[in-house]
Parts: C-alpha cells; structure tokens; sequence
C-alpha cells in the first residue's frame, strides 16, 4: 500500500462565468462537471436568453445548448442586425459546452473566440461585458487543458473588472477564482489558495456567507488545503460548502455533486475509507443520473471509486470502473487528457497488483508521455507519473532506473510542496527502496527515517502509511543486526 495522496480526481475546481459559476464549477473555468444531458428539463416553449441562462444556473446545460443553437438559428433568419443579442447567445452556447463537457471540441473555441471578437466591437475593450466574454474564452483553455491561454485571458478579464467595478465587485472575485483555477492546474497550489482567499473575501462581504459563490470559493479553498497536506482545514471548508450547495441548490444539482466529490476526497487521502465510500458511490450515481454515462463527471466518479476499491484491497472489484473510466476520458477528452493520466496510473498499480507487469508497465510509460507533453517538466503531477513508472521498473528489477525516477520526483515535490509534505515522504521511500536494492542500505535508512518524521509530524503516529514505514524500517533495522530495534519498531 502507497500512501495515494493527490490520486482522488475532485469536481472541478469552481470556477465562474461573469453571473454563473461551474469542481463549482470554478468559478472560473473549472465548472461544474458538465451538462445533464442524462436529464432533459422541458425547455420553455418560449425561448429567451433569461430562460436559458435560467438553464444555466439549473445546471441544465444540454437544455441551454439546444435553446441557444435555435436561438442562433433564428436570429439568422430575423434580425441579422443585432450584434448584441448575438454576443448574449453565443456567450450562453459556448458556456453550454464547455460546462457540458464539451471544452475539448473544436467548435466550442471557435464559438467562443466569435464571442470575443464580436464584443469588442460592440462594446468596447474596457467593458465589464467584453470582460465576461474573454471569460469564457479562458474557460473553454482551462477545461481543454490550455492553461496559459487560459491565464492570459484570465489575467485580462481581471484587470478589466477591477478597473471598471472596482476592487470589491463579485465579478472580481469570480476572476480571481477563475484564474486561482489556472494556477491550480499549473500545480502552484499555495498561488491558487491565495487567490481563492481573497475572492471568497469579497463574496461574503458582497453575497453573505450562504451564496453558492461563496461555497465555490471554500470547495476550491478546501481542494488546496488537501493537495497541501492541511486535511482538518480542508475538511472544513469542503463542509461548509456542501451544506451550502444542498441548502441552496438542491441534492441533485451539479455542484453539489461536486462538493460530495470533493468532501470523498479528504477523507480518501486520510485513509478514511468508511466515510469516503459512501460519498463516491452517491456522487457516482447522481453524475450518472444529471449527466450522463459518457460525461468526464462519471468518469472522475468512476475513477475515484475504482482507486478506493484498490486501496481497500478489492482488486477484481476496481478494474471495471477504472477501465471504464479509461474509456470515457479517451472518448470525451482525447488522448493528451490529463485525467486520462491519472488513470493510467492507477490502473498501471492495479495491473502491477494483479501480476500483469508488461500491461503495468507500459500504462505507467502512456501516463508519464501525457505529463510530459502537456505540462511544464517540473509540475506535481509529472512527479506523480514519474514516481509510478518507478515501481513499476523497480518491479522489473531496473534499480537503476527507478532510482533515477523517484530521485526526479523527489526534487519536484520538495521544490512545489516543501520537504515535509506528505507527498515527499512517498517519493523518499520510493528512493530508498530502490537503493536498499542497489546495496546502498545506509543511504536508504536515512531516506526512510526522514519519511518516517514527515508521516508522524503530518498524518499522525497511528496513521497505516506511518505504520508501513516503521515496519520497513523494521526489516532495515533487522538486516543490520539490531533485533531490539527491528521488534520496536515492527510492534
């Protein structure tokens, strides 16, 4: 058993568009996971950009789709001259997608550039509304994984509002969480926290403290206090939020879905598997329900479920919805999706478990080949891939080799996260182990005791993963002769 920190996939981080929101949705771009399009709320007989941006908010996004597209269509037919409205419907079918899991197809960006461009020129570079519409552009980056299209936008749309609304506006701070959402995806989690902090500031002050904004702001605060070891605060925060979302939304709703993610989240990454299970299975079939099977949102439940079934020892169990997952973010997200990443790497774990080495091998290969193309060379999750194709050539008895890779993602991981973080103490055993096996014990039993100290200081001396590396130490300890030593530890 590894200690699996940073393996759970959340709801998108929140993210928002100028008067909405989407894992909540962040604010930003990282919305809600997508469109019911398992579930089709009658769209009013009427259309009118109030009803589909009543859609929207609903978390209807196949609805605001097909409203949006007819709308189009009719403006084309009966009022060509109407640049304003056009922008209106445009912004809503280009939300649509890339809330509906669509941020990947090619027509969603090219939707959405219309929208800038048409903007510009009907209201101008310095308007709250153009800022609306670079918004949504950057949001389609984000969920498509441009992320430094994403920021640039982003970053435009805050100095705009700033300017225009002033330093206390919501519309602030749904760019400040918009753009904490990029950092998020760049891997500079102490960046997004802060930026998160402030934009939750503002809400409360400007929304109160139950406004689903707010509960945005705290799921995506929650989400880097987990990636940043600060599990108590995280679970807080991850609380407040879903209390809110089921208070002011529903239990059905997108969003909320996406809180029960993130609260199964914590708990996974404290081991807390009785309390984390239940929170997967029910997000699993509510996504399933609102969105649909081939919706990423399934497929990030499916993911977290099969990844707690493998850490609960239930292997034949996992395969299937870890497979399935594979399947639906090839399909929905292409083959550079960072989700189908981290499903290769667990699913290489899984393959390894199960005695197919070949197969683990090469899922291990596949994921690390995504990273790599896709993020800069010192990002967390590249450390991540390196450090599962580093058992895996530990497993084939490649010493060497694994050496190199967990060395590589130690030095990541002290550099983003700081060297007692509980993420180093995985890659330090990791490098001991494969110097253990390169005749390099006293090396290795400094690396270990340093785990070792990390594990007590964060998760606690009762904690499984603190209990795995005493009684590593312990065979460490008996290999050199000191039996006393090696039974203290081992009980």
């Amino acid at each position: 058993m590894t200690l699996a920190l940073g393996v759970a996939l959340c709801a998108a981080t929140s993210h928002e568009c100028l008067a909405m929101q989407a894992h909540g949705q962040k604010e930003s771009a990282r919305a809600v996971p997508g469109s019911p399009s398992g579930r089709s709320s009658e769209a009013p007989q009427t259309l009118t950009l109030e009803n589909l941006r009543a859609l929207l908010k609903s978390g209807a996004y196949s609805d605001a789709e097909a409203g949006a597209r007819s709308l189009l269509a009719n403006l084309g037919r009966e009022n060509a001259d109407n640049p304003k409205e056009r922008v209106e419907i445009l912004d809503v079918l280009a939300q649509s997608l890339w809330r509906g899991g669509k941020a990947s197809d090619p027509e969603a960006e090219t939707l959405a550039k219309t929208e800038v461009e048409l903007s510009e020129r009907v209201f101008g570079s310095d308007d709250p509304l153009f800022a609306r519409s670079l918004n949504t552009l950057a949001n389609v980056y984000l969920f498509s994984g441009n992320l430094a299209s994403a920021k640039s936008n982003y970053e435009r749309a805050l100095a705009i509002r700033q300017k225009a609304l002033g330093p206390d506006h919501p519309d602030v701070a749904t760019a400040l969480n918009n753009l904490g959402a990029v950092m998020e995806g760049m891997g500079d989690y102490s960046g997004a926290l802060r930026l998160f902090e402030q934009g939750k500031t503002i809400r409360e002050k400007a929304l109160g403290p139950d406004h689903p904004d707010v509960a945005t702001s705290l799921s995506n605060i929650g989400n880097q206090l987990r990636r940043l070891g600060d599990y108590p605060a995280s679970l807080e925060a991850q609380k407040r939020a879903l209390a809110i979302r089921e208070k002011a939304l529903g239990p059905e709703h997108p969003r909320f879905v996406d809180s029960l993610t993130n609260l199964g989240a914590v708990y996974f990454e404290m081991k807390d598997f009785e309390h984390a299970r239940p929170l997967y299975e029910r997000s699993l079939l509510l996504s399933e329900k609102t969105l649909g099977k081939d919706h990423p949102a399934v497929a990030k439940n499916l993911f977290n479920l099969g990844s707690l079934l493998m850490e609960i020892g239930d292997y034949p169990a996992a395969r299937a919805p870890l497979e399935e997952a594979r399947a639906v973010f090839e399909k929905s997200e292409g083959p550079d999706s960072p989700n189908l990443a981290h499903c290769l790497q667990i699913l290489s774990n899984l393959y390894a478990t199960l005695g197919d080495r070949p197969r683990a091998l090469q899922a291990a290969k596949e994921s690390l080949a995504i990273q790599e193309k896709t993020l800069d060379p010192e990002h967390p999750d590249v450390a991540e891939s390196l450090l599962t194709l580093a058992r895996r050539s530990y497993e084939m008895n490649d010493f060497k080799v694994a050496s190199a890779l967990s060395d590589r993602s130690l030095k990541i991981r002290e550099k983003t996260f700081g060297p007692e973080h509980p993420l180093v103490s995985e890659s330090l055993e990791a490098l001991g182990d494969a110097l253990v096996r390169l005749g390099q014990s006293a090396q290795a039993r400094r690396l270990y005791d340093r785990s070792l100290s990390i594990r007590e200081k964060v998760l606690g001396s009762t904690h499984p993963a603190t209990g795995e590396m005493r009684l590593k130490i312990a065979g460490q300890t008996w290999m050199a002769g000191d039996a006393a030593a090696a039974l203290d530890n081992a009980l």
